[in-house]
């Protein structure tokens, strides 16, 4: 289940992803926002607040047990994948798999748009 700039619960904050992959819930989570455990993965598109996405949005969701971050960042034209360690630097021509989905496959030209 996807949800598109809604917000998501933290501990001490409710940011509103640009994407969330959360895991399905029968209320559509009505009862409450989804919590980390509810969460496969974030999505977040940056061109102007890159800086801001990647520099406190980005630790925000991983120290809050969020798996997965994508930023998909607009000026410098690539897919940043934050797992553990270091983040991933993906460019066009190049694919990525969801850590929890191994059954799905993104070009990341087709995540960029036309860039």
């Amino acid at each position: 289940m996807k949800r598109i700039q809604d917000p998501i619960t933290l501990a001490d904050s409710e940011p509103q992803p640009d994407v969330a992959i959360v895991r399905w819930r029968d209320d559509f989570y009505l009862a409450g926002h989804p919590t980390p455990p509810d969460i496969y993965w974030v999505i977040e598109v940056a061109d102007t607040t890159i800086t801001y996405d990647r520099g406190v949005k980005v630790p925000l969701y991983l120290s809050a047990g969020i798996p997965e971050v994508w930023l998909i960042n607009l000026d410098e034209d690539c897919l940043e994948v934050y797992r553990q360690g270091e983040p991933q630097i993906l460019r066009r021509g190049q694919t990525i798999t969801p850590w929890q989905f191994p059954e799905l496959v993104f070009r990341v030209a087709e995540l960029l748009g036309n860039g």
